[in-house]
Protein backbone atom coordinates (compact mmCIF):
# COMPACT_ATOMS: atom_id res chain seq x y z
CA UNK A 1 0.00 0.00 0.00
CA UNK A 2 1.53 3.32 -1.01
CA UNK A 3 2.18 5.89 2.16
CA UNK A 4 0.28 8.87 1.38
CA UNK A 5 2.70 12.08 0.15
CA UNK A 6 1.47 15.60 2.12
CA UNK A 7 3.04 18.80 -0.20
CA UNK A 8 4.26 21.57 1.59
CA UNK A 9 1.42 23.84 2.02
CA UNK A 10 -0.76 21.20 3.27
CA UNK A 11 2.04 20.80 5.85
CA UNK A 12 2.41 24.33 6.57
CA UNK A 13 -1.36 24.49 7.46
CA UNK A 14 -1.13 21.05 9.49
CA UNK A 15 1.25 22.35 12.07
CA UNK A 16 -0.13 25.67 11.87
CA UNK A 17 -3.82 24.06 13.08
CA UNK A 18 -1.34 21.72 15.34
CA UNK A 19 -3.19 18.65 13.89
CA UNK A 20 -0.34 16.43 13.03
CA UNK A 21 2.63 15.30 14.92
CA UNK A 22 5.94 16.20 12.49
CA UNK A 23 8.90 13.39 12.73
CA UNK A 24 12.46 14.02 11.64
CA UNK A 25 13.73 11.00 10.52
CA UNK A 26 17.19 12.38 10.22
CA UNK A 27 20.24 11.69 12.53
CA UNK A 28 20.51 14.18 15.50
CA UNK A 29 23.44 15.11 14.15
CA UNK A 30 21.93 16.34 10.71
CA UNK A 31 19.25 18.43 12.73
CA UNK A 32 21.76 19.48 15.32
CA UNK A 33 23.75 21.17 12.05
CA UNK A 34 21.11 22.41 10.07
CA UNK A 35 17.70 22.60 12.51
CA UNK A 36 14.25 21.09 11.42
CA UNK A 37 10.78 22.05 10.41
CA UNK A 38 9.30 23.99 13.64
CA UNK A 39 7.16 21.62 16.08
CA UNK A 40 8.69 18.66 15.14
CA UNK A 41 10.52 16.07 17.02
CA UNK A 42 13.74 14.62 15.85
CA UNK A 43 13.16 10.47 15.80
CA UNK A 44 16.59 8.86 13.48
CA UNK A 45 15.01 6.30 11.28
CA UNK A 46 17.38 3.69 13.29
CA UNK A 47 15.08 4.28 16.31
CA UNK A 48 11.36 4.88 15.23
CA UNK A 49 10.27 1.34 16.18
CA UNK A 50 12.25 1.68 19.87
CA UNK A 51 10.72 5.13 20.21
CA UNK A 52 7.59 4.84 18.96
CA UNK A 53 7.10 1.70 21.81
CA UNK A 54 7.83 3.63 24.65
CA UNK A 55 5.10 3.86 27.35
CA UNK A 56 3.20 6.86 26.82
CA UNK A 57 4.75 8.76 30.02
CA UNK A 58 8.22 7.74 28.98
CA UNK A 59 7.48 9.73 25.02
CA UNK A 60 6.17 12.50 26.97
CA UNK A 61 8.49 12.72 29.19
CA UNK A 62 11.10 12.26 26.84
CA UNK A 63 9.69 15.08 23.71
CA UNK A 64 7.35 17.30 26.04
CA UNK A 65 4.18 16.18 23.51
CA UNK A 66 1.21 13.59 24.43
CA UNK A 67 2.45 10.43 22.42
CA UNK A 68 -0.18 9.97 19.44
CA UNK A 69 -2.30 7.38 19.25
CA UNK A 70 -2.79 5.17 16.31
CA UNK A 71 -5.35 7.23 14.71
CA UNK A 72 -3.37 10.34 14.52
CA UNK A 73 -1.81 11.96 11.73
CA UNK A 74 1.82 11.51 11.92
CA UNK A 75 4.39 13.03 8.89
CA UNK A 76 7.51 11.81 8.49
CA UNK A 77 10.28 13.77 6.68
CA UNK A 78 14.26 13.88 6.34
CA UNK A 79 16.25 15.32 3.82
CA UNK A 80 14.82 14.53 0.36
CA UNK A 81 12.16 11.82 1.55
CA UNK A 82 14.46 8.40 1.11
CA UNK A 83 14.38 8.04 4.85
CA UNK A 84 10.84 9.31 5.70
CA UNK A 85 9.35 6.58 3.71
CA UNK A 86 10.72 3.78 5.56
CA UNK A 87 10.08 5.39 8.75
CA UNK A 88 6.22 5.66 7.85
CA UNK A 89 6.65 2.02 6.59
CA UNK A 90 7.88 1.28 9.99
CA UNK A 91 5.12 3.03 11.81
CA UNK A 92 2.27 1.56 9.34
CA UNK A 93 3.94 -1.65 10.33
CA UNK A 94 3.16 -0.68 14.05
CA UNK A 95 -0.07 0.17 13.66
CA UNK A 96 -0.50 3.78 13.12
CA UNK A 97 -3.01 4.36 10.45
CA UNK A 98 -2.82 7.60 9.45
CA UNK A 99 0.69 8.41 8.30
CA UNK A 100 1.79 10.32 5.84
CA UNK A 101 5.65 11.08 3.85
CA UNK A 102 7.08 14.63 2.84
CA UNK A 103 9.06 13.28 0.29
CA UNK A 104 10.29 16.61 -0.36
CA UNK A 105 12.06 16.96 3.11
CA UNK A 106 14.06 19.16 4.78
CA UNK A 107 15.64 20.27 1.28
CA UNK A 108 12.28 21.40 0.23
CA UNK A 109 11.23 22.62 3.21
CA UNK A 110 14.31 25.00 3.43
CA UNK A 111 13.87 26.52 -0.23
CA UNK A 112 9.85 27.03 0.47
CA UNK A 113 10.42 28.75 3.81
CA UNK A 114 13.63 31.18 2.49
CA UNK A 115 11.57 32.39 -0.31
CA UNK A 116 8.99 33.60 1.81
CA UNK A 117 11.12 35.51 4.59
Amino acid sequence: MPVPIIQYEKLVQCIASKECLVVDARSYEEVDKTGGIPTSINVPLKDIETTFSLPNEQFESKFQIEKPSSTDLIVCYCYVGKRSIKACGKLIAMGYKHVMNYSSGWKNWTENTSNTE
